[in-house]
């Protein structure tokens, strides 16, 4: 009785059991790293559930807070994964190759100095993978899909479906050392809730669901 109350509450609770593992994970976590998969990102972001990949609009990119923050701006996306390659509706990068295998290059003229996020989304066994980079310069940016095998849930390594583009504020903090902080959306601050407290929540929420019952 105990066991099935405390699914009720993990499954009615505001769905935070399953909040909890669609969290972005480090890409180097477990035996297979996808960090290298866009050459000179200084860090590398997954959301670890697999099945239907997750969307990857502004409203839940902030709310899951990527790279530690929840102020991503969207500038656009790249979605025409042929071998001619043309430029994302962002205006800021030229990109060349398909679905599986390219480059880029920055073709933008950003005044203030900005962090840029790429997230790659496929379909189905798979889910977000973002990418953090400082302003680029270079051209001929090498990048291939990270939907391998091992990783998520494909026999190959999975089309890409389309590149979007994110900028913020430069971080004072780069690469390994970021750390998921409190989220800002707007004018609202609010708190990514630990994996501990959600558990002990839980678990409070159980127990007061089988004192009723047995009153």
């Amino acid at each position: 009785m105990f066991k099935k109350s405390l699914l009720m509450v993990c499954l009615s609770a505001f769905g935070f059991c399953g909040a909890v593992s669609a969290a972005p994970i480090s890409c180097a976590t477990g035996s297979y790293d996808v960090s290298a998969k866009l050459v000179g990102a200084s860090a590398c972001e997954r959301l670890a559930v697999t099945g239907k990949s997750a969307n990857d609009k502004a409203e839940l990119i902030n709310k899951q807070g990527f790279f530690g923050t929840g102020t991503w701006q969207f500038e656009g996306k790249y979605d025409d994964l042929s071998a001619s390659g043309g430029a994302d509706d962002s205006a800021l990068f030229d990109f060349s190759g398909g679905s599986k295998a390219g480059t880029f290059s920055y073709v933008g003229n950003l005044s203030d100095p900005l962090d840029i996020m790429f997230v790659f989304k496929s379909g189905n066994g798979t889910n977000l993978v973002a990418y953090l980079l400082d302003t680029p310069s270079a051209t001929g940016i090498k990048y291939s899909s990270p939907f391998i095998p091992g990783l998520f849930d494909v026999k190959n390594a999975k089309a890409v479906s389309h590149i979007s583009v994110y900028t913020r504020p430069k971080s004072t903090v780069k690469g390994p050392e970021l750390e998921t902080k409190p989220v800002e959306i707007g004018d609202n601050a609010a708190d990514v809730p630990e994996p501990g407290t959600l558990a002990l929540l839980g678990l409070g929420m159980a127990g007061l669901v089988l004192r009723r019952r047995r009153a």
